[in-house]
């Protein structure tokens, strides 16, 4: 996590700067430019995170900065710890110290100007150019197919998800006169999509509705493309080249005229901004009695800003059994009688996945596609975090949107509870202590650090980064 590492060593040689002024004295403008330029690395690797597994040359690259970082941050601390050190010596000591820390400056500087060559040299000119646009744009791409509700959803593609269904479902059949935003929320991966579209495509919901859309929002929020989708899926009376012309806000109003004598459902996948909200509400009038939006959101504060009066739905993981029964639905695919051996073998594999149907989905994808002997399972599940990590496109593209999507602070957060076992049960105010003690926490005002770090823990709870109680948190890796 290289714009971490570069972060810290900012904010590290920052404070320094002002608070150690007089032990940096002979050296402070050395120190200053040795900030600045590392400032500079900062503001490039800002959006890293998002484009770093596009070549094995960018991450080569990246690494090398951090190294540099975590170098200049050492070099000018034990600087100030030696210059500090109470000694009869001191005075004598302090030119033979200051001389060092000049050259180890020099030679720092010397470091990153040869990595900012190579920037250019490997033809890494920048994170958002047009390969980097082309790739993120084929990701959204992916995961805006891989999320288009299919009328003709087979049920065997799913586990029954009935306690789910039927609570939502009731949710979906109130008749109350104003327009009712539903909110399922969960983190990514959890299975909103799949739920949300089983409800579009649920017989008992399909002849309660005038008319319905479904329409992937994403983080790549365009609110023309949308209004459009919606547009044409609830049959607004328009000329498709006259659409193209219209105002988005003259949409928005042509939305709100159609639908204001109908009873209607709206299913918005996948929200990521309350911004979002504010610029499509308007378009869904109350409508007849019944009428609902429904919202599927990684974001609990999104779903109650939508809606303050819906309590926010949050599917559950899969059970064991459960998870079970989808991996072999996807493992072995109209399968009936399947061997006990395989069986006891897909159970030891689903394990790994934690009750997150989406890995589940791509585990059992993987392994339609070998050999359905004891001796190729066993390979698998052998190498079963390898597989994980290089089979799962989906599972990667849509979990580090969340990651991708977080500020440095909160990535260091996340990424520290790595330190603790699997299906660990965390108290809260231990967690808040050790990260106040690694001083990874931005200054929020005159908030003490505690409080400061209590908001981190809530935006990553939030989130649905972490599940977690009153007083402890879950970790599962």
């Amino acid at each position: 996590m290289a714009e971490y590492a570069v972060s810290t060593a900012v904010r590290k040689l920052t404070t320094w700067l002002i608070e150690e002024a007089v032990l940096l004295k002979g050296v402070s403008e050395e120190v200053q430019h040795l900030r600045d330029t590392l400032s500079w690395m900062q503001g490039f690797l800002e959006d890293a995170d998002a484009v770093q597994e596009r070549s094995e040359r960018f991450q080569a690259w990246m690494s090398q900065i951090r190294e540099v970082a975590f170098e200049a941050e050492v070099a000018i601390e034990t600087y100030i710890s030696n210059t500090a050190a109470r000694s009869s010596w001191r005075k004598v000591l302090k030119p033979i110290h200051l001389f060092k820390i000049r050259r180890k400056i020099e030679k720092i500087q010397a470091r990153m100007e040869h990595i900012s060559k190579q920037k250019e040299s490997f033809g890494i000119t920048s994170i958002n150019n047009q390969e980097g646009g082309e790739a993120l744009i084929s990701t959204n791409e992916r995961l805006r197919w891989w999320r288009q509700p299919s009328p003709n959803m087979q049920e065997d593609d799913l586990v029954d998800l009935v306690e789910d269904t039927k609570a939502l479902i009731t949710q979906l059949s109130t008749m109350g006169r104003s327009r009712c935003v539903v909110s399922i929320v969960g983190m990514g991966g959890l299975g909103k999509t799949t739920l949300a579209k089983k409800l579009y495509n649920h017989p008992q919901l399909g002849n309660q509705f005038a008319c319905r859309s479904f329409v992937y929002v994403s983080q790549e929020y365009k609110r023309r493309e949308i209004l459009q989708k919606i547009i044409e899926d609830v049959n607004c009376p328009h000329d498709r080249g006259d659409l193209e012309k219209l105002k988005e806000e003259t949409m928005v109003e042509m939305l709100h005229v159609f639908l204001k004598d109908r009873r209607y459902l709206v299913i918005l996948d996948d929200i990521w901004k309350k911004e979002v909200w504010d610029g499509l509400k308007a378009a869904f009038p109350s409508g007849e009695m019944g009428s609902k939006v429904m919202v599927t959101t990684r974001f609990r504060d999104v779903a109650v800003y939508a809606d303050p009066r819906s309590i926010p739905y949050e599917p559950r993981m899969l059970t064991e059994h459960e998870s079970l029964e989808l991996f072999l639905k996807k493992a072995l695919p109209g399968v009936d009688d399947i061997p006990s051996n395989l069986q006891k073998l897909g159970r030891e594999m689903v394990v790994k996945c934690g009750g997150l149907p989406l890995a589940v989905v791509v585990l059992g994808g993987l392994l339609s596609t070998k050999m359905k002997t004891t001796v190729e399972w066993e390979r698998v599940l052998q190498n079963i975090s390898w597989h994980l990590i290089s089979a799962q496109d989906q599972v990667s593209a849509i979990l580090a949107l969340s990651y991708i999507d977080m500020p440095i602070h909160l990535k260091s957060c996340f990424l520290h509870l790595g330190i603790f076992p699997e299906d660990s049960s965390i108290e809260k105010m231990y967690l808040i202590r050790l990260w106040v003690a690694e001083g990874f926490l931005p200054q929020q005002g005159e908030e003490i650090e505690e409080g400061v770090a209590e908001n981190c823990l809530n935006q990553l709870l939030d989130r649905c980064m972490i599940p977690g109680g009153n007083a402890n948190i879950s970790w599962q890796r």
